[in-house]
């Protein structure tokens, strides 16, 4: 068989799209490809990539990105959802089991409770840059009631109770990364003109307009020291259940989770240039992972940890690999029907 012959059958009996290197796998293993090439996957994506040349029009096989390709009859992928992908399914089997994500929207909760009582309404007449500064600004820390820094690494479950007893306080804002600790270091204003700056765009975001999109392009154009990403990011922790943080570590995660579910960079196309947009996919993604993560809040914290996890290329294997850089793991998480995201020293 050729090389396009033989990814057309293997296609067929596996009934959904696969990289090129697991075709060329499934292709020699059950005789479809007799070959002495040195790179025989190289070949392969070049017989499937062919059709991507000048004056070739309708081929056989149709490009899903990140060398992953499928059928014409199946439709365009464009139109397929990736939530019923087994490696959707697989990713957030792994959310739940880890419970990263759980962890740190526990410590979250408490951070936004602390900040939902600060920028209340009422209570900005009495805001301070400093109470701004450590609250929302500062990524803070977990810490005993001494002030003693605490691991982070522990149940969700001790973790709530710790803190729910006063062991324990979150302070700063667990949502930030680092960057400046002060709100307001690149305003030039006396100290009284900054907090009425402050207090003046605090209460245009959240309490002066209705449509809160609308509200952050406002005060997006105002010169007040709230950068875009911080902006959404307050949005979020006042209205966890409909308003997401656009962050350069949210587009990270976004376009690596495009990769994962074999999607390239279609699903997200033009998703993560506007914050309507953006927040949408927030949404879809809150809604597609029943109930692992309940809010937005826990959709951040996924792509974050996500984006965290390093270049796709080392770390990717899950139940339908796409890309089988480490065989042996490949192979024990189908035999097991598992996903795996990295790789452990002791494989048990």
């Amino acid at each position: 068989m050729t090389y396009r012959e033989a990814a057309t059958r293997v296609l067929k009996e596996e009934g959904k799209p696969l990289n090129y290197r697991v075709i060329t796998a499934l292709a020699k293993e059950r005789g479809y490809l007799d070959t002495d090439a040195e790179y025989p996957e190289q070949s392969m994506n070049n017989e499937l990539n062919a059709d991507e040349w000048p004056g070739v029009i309708d081929g056989p096989f149709v490009a899903y990105g990140d060398g992953v390709f499928g059928l014409p009859e199946w439709g365009d992928p464009k139109h397929q959802s990736p939530w019923e992908s087994r490696m959707w399914q697989g990713l957030m089997a792994w959310v739940a089991d880890e419970r990263y994500v759980e962890r740190r929207c526990t410590e979250t909760e408490y951070a936004r409770r602390n900040i939902a009582e600060l920028l209340a309404e009422e209570n900005l007449d009495d805001l301070s840059i400093d109470d701004f500064s450590e609250l929302v600004w500062d990524r803070g820390s977990l810490r005993t009631a001494d002030g003693e820094q605490v691991s982070e690494d522990t149940s969700p479950e001790k973790l709530a109770a710790k803190l729910e007893s006063g062991e324990w306080v979150v302070r700063g804002n667990r949502t930030v990364g680092s960057g400046n600790r002060v709100w307001g270091t690149s305003l030039d204003y006396e100290p009284d003109r900054k907090v009425e700056v402050l207090r003046s765009a605090i209460h245009e975001l959240l309490y002066r307009w209705d449509d809160p999109f609308e509200a952050r392009r406002r005060v997006i154009r105002e010169k007040n020291g709230l950068r875009d990403s911080r902006i959404s990011m307050i949005l979020c922790m006042m209205h966890p259940d409909r308003l997401g943080i656009l962050s350069e570590k949210s587009r990270a995660g976004v376009r690596k989770l495009g990769w994962l579910l074999g999607t390239g960079d279609w699903l997200w196309e033009n998703r993560d240039v506007g914050y309507d947009s953006f927040n949408a996919l927030f949404i879809e993604i809150r809604d597609a992972s029943g109930g692992v993560l309940p809010d937005l809040l826990a959709v951040d914290a996924f792509l974050n940890h996500v984006a965290d996890l390093g270049e796709p290329q080392y770390w990717k294997v899950a139940l339908e690999p796409h890309a089988s850089f480490h065989e042996e793991l490949v192979d024990m998480c189908v035999e097991e029907g598992c996903a795996a995201i990295g790789f452990l020293e002791k494989p048990d």
